[in-house]
């Protein structure tokens, strides 16, 4: 079949020609690495292939077409070495660079024997045969042919196996990952496509109008590596809808048979065009807008490892502080009370006065002490419990008992009120536990100046299932309804708690919900407001396995 005096075939030639060699253009012009540089000097290559195949198509006579068939070799012969010269760039294997220019250097010395044998003998292209009823093809093959296409498969193999190799090593390189990627799916297209023109040569009857296959395949790598993320699908997807209505557009137009349908066709092609540039447009800037956000969040998950990192290295920091910190003001408390109790003889009140203030300052740097061990030990995941059956009343019992006397010392009463009667033993951690009751009554102490601490223990049966309660009420300062909420967080102190003690971290709530939860249960606080005291609760099931 004709149009306009040129057969289909001539027509796939010369429009792969053409889109090559304006595809080459683009990657000199606009390419500034030595990849788009090598992928400028491949799609050319292709180009005089194709350009010269076009002009087999044209040829009257077999020794013109032989001749053109000579000039074709030269692009089909160079492809496979520039290939894989190509490759070479776009793996960037550090052991590869090191002989990268050796390798070059045989490629293209190889390269050149084969251009000299096509040139000036006949051991690659001989005799020609009237194909297809319309051109004429360099069949049957020469005796050298066989063993350049050997060579010319064995070369794309091996250049698909490196970037295949790479892909395994660099597993953390999601960038090259989804190159490598897209570069198989595009590059299987126009190797397939263009592998059909061997199959004449060796008697198959296959029409070479796939080399239209080698536009697509070729295209998108250029348009992936000149966009450095390689590509969107959606993006070359659209490209290519609109190329091949623009073509079919155009097609219409060459062969229009009058001038009606001639202005016909040029409107459809000038609307095809501005749709097709509009949609491509808009999927661009929809795409662009989603690798900045894909950026932006690599970014910022760089930036939260880091965090992550130096929060470990605090966390690591205040264990090691703490437990060193510890032996000594353990050994200064012990010191001291020996003096105020006598054993190193009398001392006088003025002494004795002086004492008691450095002990009340090392019980305070023994809070803190523990207060930044626990946060570490959260932190850190280092929290361990040892789940046995215990006597959860006797506990809460103790801790009354440890609190009397600094309760009594402040003019505060502590009341206990047991309505669980006989409480029966069950799970849990006692050491965790005796921390979290210290930790709510000490705090109802802390911040009560006058009036009573009541603690109430009782049994509730919460989800069908008993569950031993705890409350703590206070006569103290009182907690606002908006502060409530962040009672439980690291570091969260109302600004009633700061006046009242400047000495607090916002540390002891953070660890009781944190090991109430780790219990099963939970943790809360209720306070109808400001100078109005408070009461927090806690709730752990009774499990006895």
């Amino acid at each position: 079949m004709e149009i306009l005096s040129i057969t289909l075939t001539g027509w796939a030639a010369i429009t792969t020609a053409l889109s090559m060699v304006i595809l080459a253009g683009l990657m000199f012009i606009l390419g500034r690495e030595k990849i788009h540089f090598m992928w400028g000097v491949f799609s050319s290559v292709v180009a005089l292939w194709m350009g010269a195949f076009y002009a087999v198509t044209l040829a009257g006579d077999p020794e013109t077409a032989r001749f053109w068939w000579k000039i074709a070799y030269v692009g089909i012969i160079l492809i496979p070495f520039t290939f894989l010269h190509f490759v070479l760039e776009f793996i960037g294997n550090e052991r590869l660079n090191r002989l990268k220019n050796r390798i070059i250097v045989i490629l293209y010395a190889i390269a050149l024997v084969f251009l000299f044998l096509n040139l000036t003998t006949n051991l690659i292209i001989d005799k020609v045969t009237f194909l297809f009823d319309e051109l004429y093809y360099n069949s049957p093959p020469a005796s050298l042919h066989p063993y350049f296409l050997a060579l010319f498969s064995a070369l794309t193999i091996y250049a698909f196996y490196l970037v295949y190799r790479e892909y395994n090593v660099k597993r953390d390189d999601t960038l090259f990952r989804s190159r490598v990627r897209y570069f198989f799916f595009a590059l299987s297209i126009g190797y397939v496509g263009a592998s059909m023109n061997f199959l004449a040569v060796y008697g198959i009857q296959m029409h070479p109008l796939t080399n239209l296959m080698v536009i697509i395949g070729a295209s998108i790598v250029g348009y992936a590596i000149l966009r450095h993320q390689l590509f969107n699908i959606r993006i070359v997807t659209a490209q290519l809808l609109t190329l091949i209505l623009a073509g079919f557009g155009l097609f219409r137009l060459i062969v229009s048979a009058s001038v009606q349908e001639m202005v016909f066709n040029v409107l459809l092609l000038a609307i095809t065009l501005l749709v097709g540039v509009y949609l491509i447009l808009s999927v661009r800037k929809e795409v662009e807008q989603r690798e900045r956000l894909e950026v932006l969040s690599h970014a910022l998950a760089e930036a939260n490892e880091e965090l992550k990192k130096l929060d470990a290295a605090k966390s690591e920091f205040v264990s090691i502080a703490g437990h060193q910190l510890r032996a000594p003001l353990t050994v200064i408390r012990g010191y001291v009370s020996m003096a105020m109790e006598g054993s190193f003889g009398a001392i006088d009140e003025k002494v004795k006065d002086a004492l008691g203030k450095v002990e009340y300052s090392a019980v305070q740097l023994v809070k803190l002490v523990a207060s930044l061990l626990d946060l570490s030990r959260i932190e850190s995941g280092r929290i361990k419990y040892d789940f046995v059956m215990g006597d959860f009343q006797s506990l809460t019992e103790k801790v009354i008992e440890e609190f009397t006397s600094p309760a009594k010392k402040k003019g505060l009463r502590i009341l206990f009120e047991n309505r669980a009667g006989t409480l029966p033993q069950f799970l849990f951690d006692q050491d965790k536990m005796r921390e979290v009751a210290v930790n709510l009554v000490d705090n109802a102490v802390k911040y009560s100046k006058e009036g009573e601490v009541a603690v109430r223990l009782e049994v509730t049966a919460t989800g069908g299932k008993p569950h031993a309660r705890l409350s703590v009420h206070d006569s103290g300062i009182g907690i606002k309804k908006e502060d409530i909420a962040k009672l439980f967080s690291k570091f969260a102190r109302t600004e009633q708690a700061q006046l009242a003690d400047p000495n607090g971290m916002g540390i002891g709530l953070y660890f009781v919900k944190r090991v109430v939860e780790d219990h099963g249960g939970k943790v809360w606080a209720e306070s109808e407001g400001e100078g109005k005291g408070s009461t927090f609760f806690l709730e752990i099931p009774m499990r006895s396995r």
